[in-house]
C-alpha cells in the first residue's frame, strides 16, 4: 500500500485548500495507519483547531491520544466529542477502554451500563468486546471473558468502532492459543487467520505482532518472527522491547558474528535499560574479545541487581542459567537447567494483561556434592574475564 504517496498527494491538496478539515484528518489518519503516532498527533491537532465543533475531528484526535498512551488528554477529547454529540457510541467505548486501562473500574462500569442500556445496540461485537474486557480486567473472570471475546470475534466484520476490531482479534487470539495444540498445522492456520483479521485494521498492532512472533519462535519459524519484529521496528519511537527481541533472535548467531545482536541490545539499553540488556551486551562483547567493555557491561548488570531483582521483579533467570552452565562447562562440570513458577504474575503494560512468569535455576553437579547455585552472575563473569585477560 502506497501510504507515503497518499500523504504527499494530500499535502499538495492542502496547499490549494488550506485548513480543510477533511484533508487534515485524512493526513492524520494515514500517519496513524502506518504507526507514526507523533505525526498523526500533529495533524489531528491542526484539524481540531481548524474545526473546534467537529465530532469527526475530535473522535480521531481522541483515538490518536489513546494510542499514544496519553489517557488524560484522550479522556478530555472524548468528553469534548460527547458534548458535541452525546450519541457518539464509539466515544463511549473509547472512554470505557481508557478507564479499564487505568484500572478505574467503577467509572468503567458506569459507561458499560450506559452502553448496555442504549436502545438498539443489542449484542453488537463492540459491546461484547467491552463486556469481555470488563470480565477479564475487573472481575478476573477469564472464562466469562473468553465467551464474550468469542462472540465478538464471530461477528468481527460488524465492528463499528475504530481500533476495536484489532483488539477483538488480539484478545481472542491470545485466549485461543491457550487451548490449542499449536503443533497441528490446522491450528496454526487458525491463529494466522485471527491475527490477519486484526492486522488488516491495524498493521502495526503491538500485541498481535508480539504474540504472533512468540508463536512463530515456538514453532521454530524464526524468519517469520523476525518479520513481525521488523514491522514494529519501522514504527517511530517503537518500544525498546522490539529491539531487545530482535537482538535475541540475532543472538543465536553469536559465535559467527556478535555485532548485529550487540547493536540491538545497545539500542534497547539506550531507551529503557534492563538487566537483560547488560547481560547480553556483555556476552556479545565477550565473544568479540572486548573484555574491558564486557566487564563494564557486567558491572552495570551488577549495579541493577539485587535491587531490581527484589524490588522490581526484573530478574534474568534464563540468562543466569545459561551463563552458569557456560562457565561450568568451561570447567568440565556437568549442569542441568531447572524451571519452575515464579512468586507471582507480572503485568505487561504494552500487552495490557497479566502473564504468568517463570523462574529458572542452574543445578550444578560436583564430584563431592550437588547444590543450587546462588552466585551473582556479574561477579562470576568478571572472574572469568580476569582469567581470559591473563
Amino acid at each position: 500500500k502506497r501510504y507515503e504517496e497518499a500523504i504527499e498527494c494530500l499535502t499538495e491538496a492542502l496547499d490549494q485548500f488550506p485548513d480543510t478539515e477533511l484533508i487534515l484528518n485524512s493526513i492524520s489518519d494515514t500517519y496513524l495507519t502506518i504507526g507514526d503516532l507523533e505525526s498523526a498527533d500533529v495533524w489531528a491537532r491542526r484539524a481540531v483547531e481548524c474545526a473546534p465543533t467537529s465530532t469527526a475531528s475530535f473522535n480521531l484526535f481522541a483515538y490518536i491520544l489513546y494510542s499514544e498512551g496519553l489517557d488524560r488528554e484522550a479522556l478530555d477529547a472524548v468528553n469534548r466529542s460527547l458534548n458535541l454529540d452525546r450519541y457518539a457510541l464509539n466515544q463511549y467505548i473509547l472512554k470505557f477502554r481508557i478507564f479499564c486501562r487505568n484500572e478505574a473500574y467503577e467509572p468503567a462500569k458506569e459507561v458499560l451500563d450506559t452502553l448496555v442500556g442504549i436502545e438498539g445496540i443489542g449484542s453488537c461485537p463492540d459491546l461484547e468486546y467491552c463486556i469481555g474486557l470488563y470480565e477479564e480486567c475487573a472481575n478476573d473472570n477469564n472464562e466469562e471473558a473468553k465467551k464474550h471475546y468469542k462472540k465478538a470475534y464471530e461477528n468481527i466484520d460488524r465492528v463499528f468502532c475504530r481500533g476495536v476490531k484489532a483488539e477483538i482479534a488480539y484478545c481472542y487470539m491470545w485466549f485461543a492459543m491457550e487451548n490449542m495444540d499449536l503443533s497441528l498445522p490446522e491450528n496454526c492456520s487458525v491463529i494466522d487467520e485471527i491475527a490477519q483479521k486484526g492486522l488488516a485494521e491495524n498493521p502495526t498492532h503491538y500485541g498481535i505482532l508480539m504474540t504472533l512472533a512468540d508463536y512463530y519462535k515456538d514453532s521454530d519459524k524464526n524468519d517469520k518472527a523476525m518479520e513481525c519484529y521488523r514491522t514494529l521496528e519501522k514504527k517511530k519511537n517503537h518500544n525498546s522491547e522490539v529491539d531487545r527481541r530482535i537482538g535475541l533472535l540475532l543472538y543465536k548467531d553469536l559465535i559467527d558474528d556478535p555485532h548485529p545482536a550487540l547493536e540491538y541490545f545497545l539500542k534497547a539499553a539506550s531507551k529503557n535499560p534492563t538487566p537483560a540488556d547488560w547481560f547480553y551486551i556483555g556476552m556479545c562483547q565477550y565473544y568479540l574479545r572486548e573484555y574491558k567493555e564486557a566487564e563494564e557491561a557486567f558491572l552495570k548488570l551488577q549495579e541493577m541487581a539485587p535491587d531490581d531483582v527484589y524490588m522490581k521483579g526484573s530478574a534474568l533467570c534464563t540468562g543466569f542459567v545459561n551463563l552458569y552452565r557456560y562457565i561450568a562447562g568451561t570447567l568440565g562440570i556437568e549442569t542441568y537447567p531447572v524451571e519452575g513458577y515464579s512468586k507471582g504474575p507480572g503485568y505487561d503494560i504494552e500487552y495490557g494483561r497479566f502473564a504468568t512468569t517463570f523462574m529458572g535455576f542452574p543445578l550444578l553437579y560436583f564430584s563431592h556434592n550437588s547444590l543450587m547455585s546462588t552466585f551473582k552472575t556479574s561477579s562470576l563473569m568478571i572472574i572469568l574475564l580476569s582469567y581470559e585477560e591473563r
